[in-house]
């Protein structure tokens, strides 16, 4: 499975959590999946981190009403993104125990002192109880 990321989505995406370093970063990921589960990202939607702690995330129930309520027929709410302070952009045992729509999308993105080093897409697989990993392919926009 591959998810198609316009170049300025992901420099959004970094920015976004390279700011809220050392804190998670997070935010929404609006745009397509077609039949064959490909996805295509057509906007990314930084949102505060509402958890408490360094190595938690949570995004705003308002920034989320306020997408989901300005979506076009053919957009729709297709995943969310957040950081792992420690470099490292695979599911923690935290991500796993927080998969309660486990058709949205995962972004992560691994950040070390500040700097986005690493990023990964995944979704999630009831059946198998794990995370899949979805191919990025990013292009200028």
């Amino acid at each position: 499975m591959r998810m198609t990321l316009p170049l300025p989505l992901l420099h959004v995406i970094t920015a976004t959590v390279e700011t809220a370093w050392p804190r998670e970063g997070c935010g929404l990921i609006v745009g397509g999946v077609d039949a064959n589960g490909d996805a295509r990202v057509t906007s990314v939607i930084p949102s505060p981190n509402l958890a408490e702690g360094l190595d938690r995330f949570e995004v705003d129930p308002a920034v989320r009403l306020r997408v989901e309520r300005g979506l076009v027929p053919q957009e729709r709410l297709i995943g969310h993104f957040h950081s792992h302070t420690n470099g490292k952009a695979v599911p923690s045992a935290t991500d796993r125990g927080m998969v309660f729509e486990p058709e949205l999308l995962w972004i992560i993105v691994g950040v070390q002192d500040g700097k986005a080093v690493e990023t990964r897409a995944y979704q999630f697989d009831v059946v198998g109880k794990k995370f899949n990993e979805f191919e990025i392919r990013s292009y200028a926009d």
